[in-house]
């Protein structure tokens, strides 16, 4: 954005023998500049791309050049000039250092502020100068030879090299004495954080006034620019802490097993491995972890053991039916191998009970004596309660590896949990 500074409350004044003091030899200082009295602050906003109508760009100006005007804070049409008889406050200068159309500019654009190149001096017709111990920028002033009061229209060479008129300070610098008292540069005020513009005025014997400028400060969520580099809350918002706007975080990050992330300031949670978010609700996380128990086929079941038809108990407890990422359950795939010893004492029936608690899911369990689930039976177990599975029967004297899942039936708002009791008993 352009950024004009105030440069000196004394130019309010029609300026008059404005180069009188301090001017070179070799040039001559306009003495009068006898249309000023047009004041600015007077021009209204005809909507013809005349002296002071709002603009966007030069196109809806009728001088071709939209400008800033530091009187409102606004963009308005300036106007073409040859001679001084710009406005009170302007002075007609080169458009900028590149363009030699001469227009009506501010007499408050960067003069003596500090600098390191040419650029530092705005997009006008000002360039950076040696000045002592500093560099500052100093106002152009080839049409007419013209300064306002307290300078004088020097020749004088930048330190990029380029050569012209512009307007020295009467006391040769733009340092602050008792003749040039009021007259108001840019500062700086720099730290850790960044460095934000502010002004000063010169208050004559005193020297310069404190800078205005605010201090710069860790950027925090506010709305504000806290440290003057023209962003506002950057680096903050689209964090986890203010994810779509100021102290709108993403919930869920302290949750185990939860990743929550803030993408183009929309909060997104996915689940690390084994874990899953078996209600779909964000806010509390992925709930429930996968315990790893049980294959996810018949070739990777999980082995619970060998036994035989002479008695035998197997319990396995907390226990969970797993979840892709879609919240689609997985069953639990297990295996056990089983004997008829042909004791006349034991009885071969080998069933598996299916226990699931009241904060349960729905869930199914089927079994079979082979790897082809379609010849296995099923039975279904509702939240709270539980059922057996009876299991086939092998023939005397022969072992079988028997087969069996279990299941959710759809999706469940809770994490499936379960136990399971493998068994015989059909013994005397």
């Amino acid at each position: 954005m352009k950024n004009y500074f105030l440069f000196n409350v004394i130019f309010i004044s029609i300026f008059a023998y404005a180069c009188a003091q301090g001017g070179s030899s070799n040039n001559t200082n306009n003495t009068n500049n006898t249309n000023n009295i047009n004041n600015i602050n007077n021009t209204n906003n005809t909507g013809d791309g005349s002296f002071g109508d709002i603009c966007q760009d030069g196109s809806s100006c009728q001088s071709g050049y939209c400008i800033f005007f530091n009187d409102s804070g606004q963009d308005k049409c300036t106007r073409i000039c040859e001679t001084q008889d710009c406005p009170t406050g302007f002075t007609c200068r080169k458009a900028t250092r590149t363009d030699e159309t001469t227009i009506c500019l501010p007499v408050n654009d960067h003069v003596c502020t500090t600098c390191n190149t040419d650029g530092d001096c705005g997009e006008h017709s000002n360039r950076c100068f040696e000045m002592g111990e500093y560099r500052n920028c100093l106002l152009e002033c080839s049409v007419e030879i013209y300064c306002p009061s307290g300078y004088a229209c020097t020749q004088l060479s930048s330190v990029s090299g380029n050569n012209g008129y512009f307007c020295l300070p009467s006391a040769g610098d733009c340092g602050c004495t008792q003749d040039n008292a009021g007259t108001v540069r840019s500062c700086n005020i720099e730290n850790q954080y960044g460095t934000c513009a502010g002004e000063q005025e010169c208050l004559g014997a005193e020297g310069w006034g404190e800078c205005d400028a605010q201090t710069p400060t860790e950027e925090v969520c506010d709305y504000q620019d806290n440290n003057c580099n023209g962003d506002i809350d950057e680096g903050v918002i689209g964090t986890l802490e203010h994810c779509e706007d100021c102290n709108l975080p993403c919930s869920g990050s302290e949750m185990s097993g939860t990743v929550v992330e803030c993408i183009n300031q929309s909060c997104f949670m996915t689940c690390e491995t084994d874990y899953y978010n078996a209600d779909t609700t964000d806010s509390n996380g992925c709930e429930c972890v996968d315990d790893t128990t049980g294959g996810s086929s018949t070739a990777s079941s999980e082995h619970l053991g060998s036994f035989t038809d002479c008695d035998f108990s197997n319990n396995v407890n907390s226990l969970f039916v797993p979840a892709d990422d879609n919240n689609q359950a997985g069953p639990d795939y297990f295996k056990y191998n089983y004997e008829n010893v042909y004791d006349p004492t034991c009885w071969a029936y080998n069933k598996v009970r299916l226990d699931v608690p009241t904060a349960g899911a729905l869930l199914r369990l089927c079994g079979g004596d082979s790897t082809i689930e379609a010849t296995w039976d099923c039975i279904t177990v509702n939240a709270g309660s539980q059922d057996e599975l009876e299991m086939p029967v092998p023939g005397n004297g022969s072992s079988v590896t028997m087969y069996f899942k279990v299941e959710r039936v759809g999706i469940a708002a809770n994490c499936g949990p379960y136990s399971l009791r493998v068994f015989d008993d059909g013994d005397f």
